[in-house]
């Protein structure tokens, strides 16, 4: 829920300013992992986090577990995408997450997967076709 989401923002804005940072910092910091109450893909119900049974810790240990590397590679077989993948925090604007997936369909999420594209490059190729 919003409330959720801004709860979460809250309490990571609290520790970094418990660390040291100032207010504005400490936002800026924590909206890069987590989005504002009302811009979270969880509320559209697409989005959802995974987390292996061995390691509930929503960090990126989660890229190392073996569950989550299978869910990486056959995860498009199911029509879902790792919505932040590494490297490419430049185009999402958003850090790496190996925990979030977005359903976007079998033929979409294999169509990106094969061409390693994220859901913002995919819209591109779809405003713009060959």
């Amino acid at each position: 829920s919003r409330e959720r989401q801004q709860e979460l923002i809250d309490e990571d804005v609290t520790e970094y300013m418990q660390e040291g940072m100032t207010y504005e910092a400490a936002l800026a910091k924590t909206l890069e992992e987590t989005l504002p109450a009302g811009h979270s893909e969880h509320e559209t119900g697409l989005s959802l986090d995974i987390l292996c049974s061995g390691n509930t810790q929503m960090d990126l240990t989660q890229a190392n577990e073996p569950g989550n590397r299978w869910l990486v590679e056959h995860c498009a077989e199911y029509g879902f995408i790792l919505r932040y993948p590494k490297d490419k925090e430049n185009i999402t604007g958003i850090a790496f997450e190996p925990w979030h997936f977005r359903y976007v369909g079998k033929e979409a999420a294999q169509f990106m997967s094969s061409r390693g594209l994220t859901l913002e490059e995919f819209f591109i190729i779809l405003k713009n076709p060959l």
